[in-house]
């Protein structure tokens, strides 16, 4: 016969256990999911193609969920900060990261540092944006148009600048492709995201910026921007004067853009990534959020888990190619 304090040792082990096993699996059954205040995380400055669409997603999902959905702007390192804020985290599901294009396609080509892999240590749930990339000038500069930056540049090998949202950033890499096919030699100032980039060129504090639509859109309503090219092989259906660097020539910076997608960390359970994925469709799917979107001349994404990353793969091998011709290092 055993002891009495045996028998209630092993009880009083077994209910720790079972407790512990019922709690895991509640915290990974999707309808119970959020129970608590979620904050997503993002690598760039207010007002980025990542910021823009991280707000306008919270706002949606904190009505969603009825729990509060925060921004936490975390710039620097082309997202490493953010990625480390985010794999420092607990894998619950409760800290989420949106990315920017670059920090998934370009940024392990361009530095030598990274402390993470995305490949092993973040999993890719949904692409939430794609956002075509602007050529745009000062209102009030004597450029008129792209031909007129070209001529420039031509004169003035390396003089004539252009901002964008850092070393290594999609719109980087479309100068880049820009400059190959124009000839030309440009000079490159990095800032800290759209925004600080957008803010630069409406300033004048740089000749041209390169920027996603979202982050220049409020600059050229307000006057202070003009677009000289935009990216892609057809006119914008609600940006219809501006030419597209198809048309002027420029057929393979044409092909650039920024996505904008959600990531987690590995290890978050299956179950809360697909209420994840699910949530993220039902918000993408609501008529307000394509209008919000449209507005800042983002386009709805909406690919998952594995579409998502087969398509992150297939832009990486092509940007590798890209920063190993053009020697890309980081700010």
């Amino acid at each position: 016969m055993r002891h009495p304090l045996v028998l209630a040792t092993l009880a009083a082990t077994l209910s720790s256990l079972v407790g512990g096993a019922v709690q895991a699996q509640t915290a990974a059954t999707p309808a119970n999911y959020p129970t608590k205040p979620v904050k997503i995380v993002v690598g760039w400055s207010a007002g980025g193609v990542a910021d823009v669409a991280a707000r306008i997603f919270a706002q949606r999902l904190s009505a969603q969920w009825g729990q509060q959905v925060q921004v936490e702007n975390r710039p620097g390192g082309g997202g490493i900060i953010a990625s480390g804020v985010v794999a420092r985290a607990p894998a619950d599901g409760y800290t989420l990261q949106m990315v920017a294009a670059s920090e998934i396609t370009i940024s392990p080509f361009v530095r030598d540092d990274l402390p993470y892999s995305y490949d092993k240590d973040f999993v890719p749930v949904f692409q939430t944006t794609l956002n075509p990339i602007v050529l745009a000038i000062n209102a009030n500069s004597p450029y008129k148009t792209l031909p007129d930056v070209i001529a420039a540049a031509k004169a003035s090998p390396g003089k004539i600048s252009y901002s964008t949202a850092g070393n290594g950033s999609n719109p980087h890499l479309a100068v880049e492709l820009f400059s190959d096919e124009a000839g030309i030699s440009l000079k490159h100032v990095p800032y800290k995201g759209g925004g600080p980039a957008s803010v630069a060129a409406a300033g004048g504090e740089v000749v041209l910026g390169a920027m996603a639509i979202s982050s220049a859109l409020p600059y050229v309503k307000a006057g202070t921007l003009r677009v000289l090219g935009v990216t892609g092989t057809q006119r914008l259906a609600n940006l219809p004067d501006w030419p597209t660097l198809a048309e002027l020539g420029y057929r393979n910076a044409a092909q650039s853009s920024v996505w904008t997608g959600l990531y987690v960390k590995a290890g978050t359970p299956t179950a809360i990534q697909k209420k994840l994925a699910d949530d993220f469709a039902i918000a993408l799917a609501d008529p307000a959020i394509k209008a919000q979107l449209a507005n800042v001349g983002a386009e709805p994404g909406g690919a998952r888990f594995t579409d998502f990353g087969a398509s992150v793969k297939a832009e990486s091998t092509r940007n590798e190619a890209i920063v190993r011709k053009a020697n890309i290092r980081p700010d």
